[in-house]
Order: C-alpha cells, then sequence, then structure tokens
C-alpha cells in the first residue's frame, strides 16, 4: 500500500489532532515548563491514542462495515468530526471545568460532589505532574480559578493599589489577567480605585484599569468581596 501526499497528511491530522485538542486543555490545568514543547508530537499522539482506544468500538465497526457508513456519508463525516474533533474538547473543558472547582465554589458543593471533584483533581495532577505540583508557581496558584475578588496591590516604595480581579466579562466588560510566563510576570485588573479625602477606596469616574508588571511590587493580597454591589 502505497500513500500520496495528501493521503499522508490526513493520516497525520487523524493521528495528532485529537491529542493537540486534548494537550490545550490539559496545558490550560498545568502549565508547560520551558523546554517541554520540543516533545509536542509525541504528546499529542499519546493522547490521541488514549482518546481512539475510548472509541474501538465504533471505529472497529466503521472499519469492518465500510458499506454501511459510505451509504450515508453525513453520518461519516459527522461521526468522524465527533471522535476528532468534538470528543476531545468535550473531555478536555470537562477536566478543566473540574480542575477549577475548589475554594468557597466548591464548599458550597454536596460532600459527594466535593470528594468526587477532589479525587479528579488529586489524580489528575497525579498524571500531569507526577512527583511534582502541576502549578509550577505559586503565583499561577494565586490567580488560577480564583472568584471575584478585590486585590491590593503592595509597591517596593510602600504605596498601594486596591483593584478587582474578575472574569467574569458578561457584567464588568473587562477580565482580569495575570501571566503564566515566568520571565514575563504582570497583571492586568480591569478595575483599579482610589482614596478619596477620608482614605476610603471608592470607584474613580470614569471607571480606569491597570498593568502591573511583578518586578516593582512587594507583595499581592487577596480580600473576599463584600456582599454588596461595587460602587
Amino acid at each position: 500500500m502505497t500513500f500520496d501526499s495528501r493521503e499522508a497528511l490526513f493520516y497525520t491530522l487523524l493521528a495528532l489532532t485529537p491529542g493537540f485538542f486534548l494537550d490545550r486543555w490539559l496545558r490550560a490545568i498545568a502549565p508547560r515548563f520551558k523546554g517541554e514543547k520540543e516533545y509536542d508530537a509525541l504528546r499529542f499522539l499519546g493522547l490521541s491514542v488514549v482518546s481512539y482506544v475510548l472509541w474501538c468500538p465504533l471505529l472497529y465497526d466503521m472499519i469492518n462495515r465500510p458499506a454501511t457508513y459510505s451509504a450515508h456519508p453525513w453520518l461519516q463525516a459527522l461521526l468522524w468530526l465527533l471522535i476528532v474533533v468534538g470528543w476531545p474538547n468535550l473531555a478536555g473543558w470537562t477536566l478543566h471545568c473540574v480542575w477549577q472547582q475548589r475554594g468557597a465554589a466548591l464548599a458550597k458543593r454536596p460532600r459527594w460532589q466535593r470528594a468526587s471533584v477532589e479525587f479528579v483533581r488529586r489524580r489528575l495532577g497525579e498524571w500531569l505532574r507526577p512527583g511534582e505540583h502541576p502549578i509550577p508557581s505559586a503565583f499561577q496558584y494565586a490567580f488560577q480559578g480564583r472568584p471575584a475578588c478585590h486585590v491590593l496591590v503592595t509597591l517596593d516604595d510602600g504605596s498601594q493599589i486596591l483593584g478587582l480581579w474578575t472574569k467574569d466579562v458578561s457584567q464588568e466588560g473587562l477580565e482580569a489577567f495575570a501571566s503564566s510566563d515566568p520571565d514575563e510576570r504582570d497583571l492586568f485588573l480591569p478595575y483599579v480605585y482610589v482614596q478619596d479625602g477620608s482614605g476610603d477606596w471608592v470607584c474613580p469616574s470614569p471607571a480606569s484599569s491597570m498593568w502591573l508588571p511583578m518586578g516593582n511590587v512587594r507583595h499581592i493580597e487577596f480580600i473576599e468581596l463584600e456582599d454588596r454591589a461595587r460602587s
């Protein structure tokens, strides 16, 4: 059996695409250290094998009954789209959502859900980073999956900046961001406050945002939001 260039490209995409999508979601859970990207193709291939193994019964049927599926090309195309693109993204998104469940949000859930989430998080962490914590730095751990809160940043000169950390763009309109690059640590706060004459923090009008490089930051304090609307 011989393959032309188009067939080789097609089979290469089939071999790597599911792993590519799964890896993107897993990297959102456990950011990669520098120097690991050289193994991307092997990682994609390994994750694709895992994905295809789960679909063995359907793949076996498609291979052994080609005439049945060839008579329904749209069904065949949809099944391949599900296997190669849909399933990896659904599985990765589910794992990512489970990983993000922690702190106060997790504490509100029933006991069996908390136990299930903790089990999946623990096993996932051991698999992604055996012998290591899946999140490579405390900076990323502090911000990853954190619910909306106030962030009090103290600079080297003792001055302070109070801002709002929120990932909810539906209401606020802007999304906070913390860099995952160890060489480019910075922080973007979509809303910052100013102190009035009495020293109270108030929201200026018009509202302002701020970018903060971490080189001049002494420490960062996280303050839970009060149960009231942001003034």
